[in-house]
């Protein structure tokens, strides 16, 4: 799992089971349900587990992405400690099922945004696209030429997709009177 499918997983739970916290949520790389895909190869004694997890991410990367962003994105998985990247994936992959918390979202309350990449193999537009079509009001996008992590491949270039549901948020949170307390 990605740091993007995990957030993007957690957040939908935390959608459905603390609306009353968030303002709404702009997610990347939503899941809807992902079984399978993990290896017993990460945990194995005779395999670098860490290494094997930065080339399993490196597929997912965009290869238009810049070369930077994406060594920064294998990098970082290639630094976990050993069953991390596994434990992400019995999350992910094992026990998370949209299904299960699509139906207490309420768009209306927090409002929200799912922008997947053309390049992810791994949570498809597809799955987001199906999320979206499950939450009344969800907005959906997708975000050609970039890979599992747009927000370390290329941040540059997924600012100007970030910045139309960023100002929509912004216009519907009122902050409170202790908010704006000096």
């Amino acid at each position: 799992m990605s740091l993007a499918q995990d957030r993007a997983a957690i957040g939908l739970a935390l959608l459905a089971k603390h609306p009353d916290r968030f303002v709404g949520a702009l997610l990347l790389e939503a899941p809807y349900c992902s079984p399978g895909r993990r290896s017993p190869y990460l945990n194995h004694p005779e395999v670098h587990g860490s290494r094997l997890a930065a080339a399993w991410v490196g597929s997912l990367l965009s290869p238009s992405s810049p070369q930077a962003g994406r060594d920064q994105a294998t990098w970082i998985y290639s630094q976990a400690a050993p069953g991390a990247y596994d434990g992400d994936l019995a999350f992910y992959r094992d026990d998370f099922d949209a299904a299960q918390h699509l139906p207490q979202i309420d768009s209306a309350h927090t409002p929200l945004w799912l922008l997947t990449s053309d390049y992810d193999y791994s949570a498809t537009p597809a799955d987001s696209q199906r999320v979206a079509a499950e939450v009344a009001g969800a907005q959906f996008a997708p975000l050609p030429g970039f890979g599992h992590f747009p927000m370390v491949e290329n941040p540059v270039g997924l600012m100007p997709h970030l910045a139309q549901p960023l100002r929509e948020l912004a216009a519907k949170f009122k902050p409170t009177s202790l908010e704006t307390a000096p």
